[in-house]
């Protein structure tokens, strides 16, 4: 029987029960998913598409574990929308950035210093060019 775990790890059993079947179960899932992977992330654009603008258009909320993925996503959101979109969700991001470090379970090393740093990271961001190439952004 084959035994799945969340980030699609899978383990077998040492008896080899079922590893004919496991292994096909498994070989379709990796094909699924990573055809899922391949769609989404295409291009810059359909990962801007995918992560961000759901939470622009308020469909999706930021999640209180973590924080470097809000610079990912703030990067997306530069480099394919620099304009209003880039503006509003730079505001979103640094008032849940604010959120995270008065929270007291996600108060964190790491929060700590992007609050101290988040000037510096975001004139770093916007001060690097903006030339992509179209085939990654479209």
């Amino acid at each position: 029987m084959l035994l799945e775990k969340p980030g699609f790890v899978y383990c077998f059993l040492e008896n080899r029960d079922n590893y004919e079947e496991d292994f096909e179960n498994m070989k379709t899932a990796v094909i699924a998913h990573s055809n899922d992977v391949f769609s989404r992330f295409r291009t810059l654009n359909d990962s801007y598409d995918y992560l961000v603008k759901p939470i622009i258009a308020g469909e999706k909320e930021l999640t209180m574990h973590g924080g470097i993925w809000m610079f990912r996503y703030l990067a997306l959101a530069y480099y394919v929308a620099p304009n209003d979109e880039y503006e509003f969700f730079k505001a979103a991001i640094l008032e849940h950035l604010q959120k995270l470090y008065d929270y007291k379970y996600t108060r964190t090393d790491h929060v700590r210093l992007y609050c101290s740093n988040i000037s510096e990271i975001i004139s770093c961001l916007e001060s690097m060019p903006l030339n992509i190439p179209p085939e990654i952004l479209r």
